[in-house]
């Protein structure tokens, strides 16, 4: 379960506005799977639950001077795999090949 607040300061579709500089706060469960209830009715019970904390820790804060900083590791901190950039580089591939394609298409027409 994932809950943030604040979403919509950022960026509204309601009024087509976007803004900077707000604070969004968001709150994370563990992982719940539904194999590791007896049935139903417990599953549900602790989702419920669960929800329920994480709602309360996400709007139940009125000061949000002191929510901690998201922060994520640069690009560098990530190592892909060999196939991962082959892969990367056929999508990117075939995607400027598909762009180019249609641009000339459409250029070729125009003097048609």
């Amino acid at each position: 379960i994932v809950v943030t607040r604040g979403k919509d300061e950022v960026l509204s579709e309601k009024s087509q506005s976007v803004h900077f500089g707000r604070t969004c706060v968001t709150t994370f469960s563990k992982v719940l799977k539904s194999a590791d209830y007896p049935n139903f009715e417990a599953f549900f019970t602790d989702l419920q639950a669960t929800w329920d904390s994480c709602w309360a820790a996400t709007y139940g804060l009125e000061d949000l001077k002191n929510v901690p900083r998201f922060s994520m590791p640069g690009p560098q901190a990530y190592s892909y795999s060999s196939s991962m950039w082959v892969q990367q580089l056929a999508i990117t591939l075939v995607v400027a090949l598909v762009l180019a394609a249609w641009v000339g298409s459409s250029v070729l027409r125009s003097f048609l």
